[in-house]
């Protein structure tokens, strides 16, 4: 896979869960979380959310008990040999869907 996109779990405020290649750009991970972001380290990954967590427009997206986001979710790699994200594994992929969300719900394509 190109350096210029990665593989992301991008998790919708209405439960609706996606495997999606993205560009590796924040312009792009604004425009999925519909504002700012916010990046949140969780386990050995990172967690991009909206950082108006006070919008109430935003629905709460409960992906885990400790994790109560509002909004739209990117679950992404966390390189930290560099410092920068990545694309996830799918080791990465399939953990994470199984920690939190039902598995009858994903749909893989490509934006």
């Amino acid at each position: 896979m190109s350096k210029c996109y990665m593989c992301v779990i991008y998790i919708k405020e209405n439960g609706k869960i996606n495997v999606l290649k993205i560009p590796k750009t924040i312009k792009y991970m604004k425009k999925l979380v519909e504002g700012d972001i916010e990046i949140k380290r969780y386990e050995k990954v990172l967690i991009v959310y909206n950082i108006n967590q006070d919008d109430s427009n935003l629905k709460t997206n409960n992906i885990s008990e400790s994790l109560k986001l509002k909004g739209n979710i990117i679950i992404v790699g966390n390189d930290e040999k560099i410092g920068d994200i990545r694309s996830l594994t799918r080791k990465e992929i399939a953990k994470y869907i199984n920690n939190f969300l039902n598995k009858n719900n994903i749909k893989e394509r490509e934006e």
